[in-house]
């Protein structure tokens, strides 16, 4: 999960998720995934011009260069909801209200057939969900969540506007068991180091890796 953002280049996590391809019958029309790559990447903006790619291309290509099969994009300044393919990757892009937003993926060609839908819950918070199949040839449900939560700011000044955040963000994490959830975006937040009693505890760092920098800000607090 990507808690600052550069906007230079993807924030990568990798997941291992395999799948074998199924009896036969079936076999031609699955891929076989052995490992399934994501990112989450705030381009603080995309093509401005009607029909202008330059930028969306030069996002795709990066992602293939670094095998990223989803990708979650924030602050893309898009406000009219588009799809499209883009050298056989699928961008998604999502409505906003106001161009300092805007939600998006970009799936690759290799996963681009499982998607099974997706959907804008506001201009903060999106989810897309994949059926891909599994090592012993039966499918499951994968659901993706792009966040893009207020700067340490706006979330002092607006605290409703935070608050809003965070329901939107609980319904969508809100899946059967059988889902498998992946939480990716852009949260203007800070973890920082963990301190000797939240170590000792075991209660953050069940979640939080040891070696994070710095000091937590008021947004790592409210999302931890």
């Amino acid at each position: 999960v990507g808690m600052d953002s550069g906007g230079s280049r993807p924030s990568m996590a990798t997941e291992t998720s395999e799948a074998r391809k199924c009896n036969p019958s079936t076999a031609a029309a699955l891929t076989t995934v052995l490992l399934l790559s994501i990112a989450t990447w705030n381009v603080q903006g995309l093509s401005v011009h009607e029909g202008d790619l330059k930028i969306e291309l030069l996002i795709i290509e990066q992602l293939a260069n670094a095998n990223i099969d989803i990708c979650a994009l924030q602050e893309t300044k898009v406000t009219v909801a588009e799809e499209r393919s883009i050298k056989n990757s699928k961008l998604i892009l999502f409505d906003s209200q106001s161009r300092h937003y805007g939600l998006g993926f970009v799936i690759s060609p290799r996963i681009s057939r499982y998607v099974v839908s997706h959907e804008r819950l506001s201009d903060r918070v999106a989810v897309l969900e994949v059926r891909m199949p599994t090592r012993n040839g039966q499918f499951k449900m994968f659901r993706f969540v792009n966040a893009y939560g207020p700067t340490s700011q706006l979330a002092r000044t607006s605290p409703i506007q935070l608050n809003f955040f965070y329901r939107q963000l609980s319904r969508a994490i809100r899946v059967p068991s059988r889902y498998e959830i992946f939480l990716l975006g852009d949260f203007n937040s800070k973890l920082g180091t963990l301190s000797m009693s939240e170590v000792d505890e075991g209660v953050i760092s069940q979640h939080v890796g040891r070696y994070g920098t710095g000091k937590r800000n008021s947004n790592g607090e409210h999302l931890l």
